[in-house]
């Protein structure tokens, strides 16, 4: 958002600046879920109605971190003694690699979860 603004030649206010840090709208979970959705193939994802919105309210961020925190287990497993499904969220990029790469037909053919 930050350089859009600057590349656009705006100047940000402070306004902008608490709305941008305030925003609980994840742009990783945007790009993901369509994905993610596709892998359900057909079956109606839990996932359809989500807003990628991550307010403390929201019933499908609870779910769709339980649903990463799970995956990750069975991709990569480990042992999580004191360990944040929070902060899996943040550090999943490879996690959202390997989804987008196994929901092309050629990933198809080579990965199974």
């Amino acid at each position: 958002m930050i350089e859009e603004r600057i590349t656009n030649g705006k100047k940000i206010n402070i306004g902008e600046m608490k709305s941008m840090v305030l925003d609980t709208v994840d742009v990783y979970c945007k790009q993901i879920l369509p994905f993610i959705n596709d892998v359900f193939g057909g079956v109606v994802s839990p996932f359809g109605m989500f807003d990628c919105n991550f307010t403390k309210e929201s019933f499908f961020a609870a779910v769709y971190e339980v649903f990463f925190y799970e995956l990750h287990h069975r991709i990569k497993p480990h042992e999580t003694k004191n360990f944040s499904v929070l902060s899996l969220h943040l550090n999943a990029q490879y996690l959202y690699n390997y989804i987008k790469d196994s929901t092309s037909n050629e990933g198809r053919k080579k990965i199974i979860i």
